[in-house]
């Protein structure tokens, strides 16, 4: 098994901790931001739908199809919306604008899921779609009171869906910034590594440098070579080693001068 030298064994016990703080502090930004970039998308979708549901009553009620071709219009000039259908109760398709993303039999389980009472939301070729139940209100019966002798007001009772309101909202953008965030994250790790490894290289060379140099003074001394002296500028403990080292090195010359004569 290869064993690493001191100078390997100190800079790896010094990047290690580092290493680790800096995945799991990015990690846990990157994942938070990741989550919070996802919700926020999700809540401004819902947000458009339960604005386009009241605005295009009147509109299904009255069958005033000029004013619901113009509402999808508005609606689709938003930030992040592909698409905007609005279909009656039976999903005949009232008035559309954007792309095409609701296949009628997608639209119909939709429709049969029991979301009368709430909005639901479903992926669909990496968008998400928010479809929105239209319900009659008070205010469309005193706006358009003739309404009530017809055939769709006899077939619908008051707070009954009246149709349904289908919005397509975009993940591109937030995918996008979705990446974003993870090369800045990634950015942020390998920046915090370079600079933990200059700052380890640099503290690791004060102790690496002068422990080589006292062991290679030590395998001069063990070949005969008793006039070695170590000069390494160290403090601490390494300069009384090294202050060591050098008296034991004059001691063995003098003896060996000494037993010579």
């Amino acid at each position: 098994m290869k064993e690493f030298g001191i100078k390997t064994r100190v800079l790896f016990l010094t990047l290690l901790p580092s290493f680790i703080i800096s995945i799991s502090l990015s990690s846990y930004f990157a994942s938070t931001r990741i989550s919070d970039l996802d919700n926020a998308l999700r809540d401004r979708g819902y947000a458009i739908a339960l604005q386009v549901a009241p605005d295009s009553e009147f509109g299904v009620f009255s069958g005033n199809m000029d004013a619901l071709k113009e509402l999808v219009g508005h609606t689709l000039e938003e930030p992040e919306v592909r698409g905007v259908t609005i279909y009656n109760k039976q999903g005949k398709l009232l008035a559309h604008a954007g792309s095409d993303f609701t296949p009628p039999d997608f639209h119909m389980q939709v429709l049969n899921a029991n979301n009368r009472h709430g909005i639901s939301m479903s992926e669909l070729n990496h968008n998400l779609i928010f479809t929105v139940p239209i319900f009659i209100r008070d205010v469309i019966i005193d706006d358009f009171p003739d309404a009530l002798d017809s055939e769709y007001w006899h077939e619908n009772t008051l707070e009954q869906v009246m149709g349904w309101a289908s919005i397509e909202i975009s993940r591109m953008d937030t995918t996008l910034r979705q990446y974003q965030v993870l090369f800045a994250a990634g950015m942020i790790v390998m920046l915090g590594l370079a600079i933990s490894g200059i700052f380890a290289y640099r503290m690791g060379r004060d102790v690496t440098q002068p422990i080589l140099k006292i062991a290679s003074a030590l395998e001069r001394i063990k070949d005969g070579k008793l006039n070695t002296r170590v000069y390494t500028n160290a403090r601490g403990e390494l300069r009384h080693l090294e202050s060591g080292i050098n008296t034991m090195a004059a001691s063995l010359q003098t003896a060996h001068e000494e037993m010579q004569q």
